[in-house]
């Protein structure tokens, strides 16, 4: 491992240093449009569970079409404007431990091969559920190892779906603990943000990207280290 957790969060509060407030306002809208800041995201299965339940416990006809719809649209929403913006906001970030990032990243899926970024996210969040409908277990696992896909994404819009697969799971052989301990480590930010009703996002949001940033960008170094 050619990083440390101390270094990657080290590394995090200097990107802040350098533009904090601007951070702060792309993790609001990251927070309002997609709404996660870990890498195992339950809730895609979650709103299919509660599909399945309200159909077979629930035999009102009306009942099931809303469910329907409910989910199809949260599907879309995820598909069209959640994961584009996920992308955005790791492009963003990327972008911000070089220079002074612009505000205009945060919309760089839809301006950089829209459809290619939405099929391969799309993609991702499908085998992800497939995976957990299975084996919760092994659907964690996947969820980790596809975790670096929107980060390769925001730097290469246009890699292909296979390409885009085999990248992340070279990326994360051997890294899928060290990103979950990673994750585990701000256990006590998230329980300083309950105690002041959440202000302490403000920071930790940012915090939290920033970090997951350079832990991307250290799998990329090791990966091209590994070539030489």
């Amino acid at each position: 491992m050619m990083y440390t957790r101390a270094e990657l969060k080290e590394r995090a509060k200097q990107t802040m240093d350098r533009q904090y407030w601007r951070m702060m306002i792309v993790s609001i809208v990251f927070f309002i449009l997609v709404g996660k800041t870990t890498s195992w995201d339950p809730s895609i299965l979650l709103d299919f569970k509660q599909l399945m339940t309200t159909i077979f416990l629930i035999n009102e006809f009306i009942v099931i079409l809303i469910a329907f719809i409910t989910t199809i649209a949260i599907f879309t929403f995820r598909f069209l404007i959640s994961n584009p913006i996920l992308v955005g906001v790791y492009a963003y970030h990327i972008q911000a431990t070089k220079q002074q990032a612009n505000f205009s990243m945060i919309g760089y899926a839809f301006k950089n091969n829209y459809l290619n970024i939405v099929k391969i996210m799309a993609l991702r969040d499908i085998k992800t559920l497939l995976w957990s409908i299975l084996f919760i277990i092994p659907g964690i696992i996947k969820q980790y190892e596809y975790a670096m896909v929107p980060y390769l994404l925001a730097e290469n819009s246009t890699i292909s779906k296979e390409e885009a697969f085999h990248e992340t799971k070279q990326m994360m052989t051997g890294e899928k603990l060290n990103l979950f301990i990673l994750e585990l480590s701000f256990i006590g930010w998230y329980l300083l943000c309950a105690i002041t009703c959440g202000i302490g996002l403000l920071f930790l949001m940012p915090y939290l990207l920033s970090t997951y940033t350079h832990f991307y960008l250290s799998l990329k170094h090791k990966s091209l280290s590994d070539w030489v």
